[in-house]
């Protein structure tokens, strides 16, 4: 997967691709692996959604695992747009 250093426009398409991209590299099961796009005003939210035997590895010891992945997601993001990234249960 290629991560674009600069991006003209975003959309929310491309943000659960490759939110989505990004948790299928982590987890066993990434047939199982959705990526939802909530959007509330400026703030968008990636929901993932996983197996339940891949949660822990999406979060990671000490939550390092999660803070990589949203610190990728934070990089295709255009400046002023708030994203959060939230695994469900």
């Amino acid at each position: 997967m290629v991560i674009p250093l600069f991006i003209k426009r975003y959309n929310d398409a491309f943000g659960r691709i490759v939110g989505t991209d990004i948790v299928k590299h982590v987890v066993e099961n990434s047939e199982d692996v959705v990526v939802l796009v909530k959007k509330d005003g400026n703030k968008t939210t990636l929901e993932i959604k996983v197996h339940v035997k891949d949660r822990g590895r999406i979060i990671g010891k000490e939550g390092r695992t999660i803070k990589a992945i949203r610190a990728l997601i934070s990089v295709v993001v255009p400046d002023g747009r708030d994203i959060a990234v939230e695994v469900l249960k």
